[in-house]
């Protein structure tokens, strides 16, 4: 991210799949779908505190306006 910001002004990075691990186990089990989405709501809130942003499995990093 630091390099990214000698090349792009903006970068802007989300941040997935914290709580909603928990629900894997339960991938083919009938609970699964109505407990993913549970946890994913769990994941909006945890992950709106910047620390535990880092623990999330997924991240995805949007480089924006290249530098000349």
């Amino acid at each position: 991210i630091m390099l990214g910001k000698q090349y792009f002004e903006k970068i802007n990075i989300r941040f997935f799949h914290l709580a909603a691990l928990a629900a894997v186990p339960l991938r083919r089990t009938i609970v699964f779908k109505p407990l993913l989405s549970v946890f994913e709501k769990i994941d909006n809130v945890l992950l709106s505190i910047p620390y535990l942003q880092r623990m999330s499995w997924v991240a995805v990093i949007q480089y924006q306006f290249p530098r000349k």
